[in-house]
Formats: structure tokens, sequence, C-alpha cells
């Protein structure tokens, strides 16, 4: 028997994980996720962090 590890969701009552909070812009979220390693404690700034990946248009 094979079970199933997700959810299904109900699209129509606003439960969706992959969009942005309103009022969040697009340089919001970049700098969000820049920062978690920082806030993991795994660098101390963004650009010390190895993994690090940015272009400008993202900026």
């Amino acid at each position: 028997m094979i079970r199933l590890f997700w959810v299904a969701r109900d699209s129509s009552a606003g439960d969706r994980d992959n969009e942005a909070k309103s009022g969040v812009t697009k340089s919001g979220q970049v700098q969000y996720i820049r920062q978690n390693p920082v806030t993991a404690g795994l660098s101390c700034t963004p650009e010390s962090y190895p993994f690090l990946w940015q272009t400008s248009k993202l900026s």
C-alpha cells in the first residue's frame, strides 16, 4: 500500500504555499532568501555564504 505524504488543498481557499504573501515585493523576497544563511548562523553576511548565487536582475 502506498501512502501519500502530501495533502490536497483547496486552492480557492487561499492555501497557496508557492505564492508570496500580499504586500511583499520581489526585492523583499530576495533579501529574505539572502538572509537565511545569516539567520541560521551559517555565515556572517550573505556574500560570505559559499552557496550564494544572485544575478544583478534580482537585486
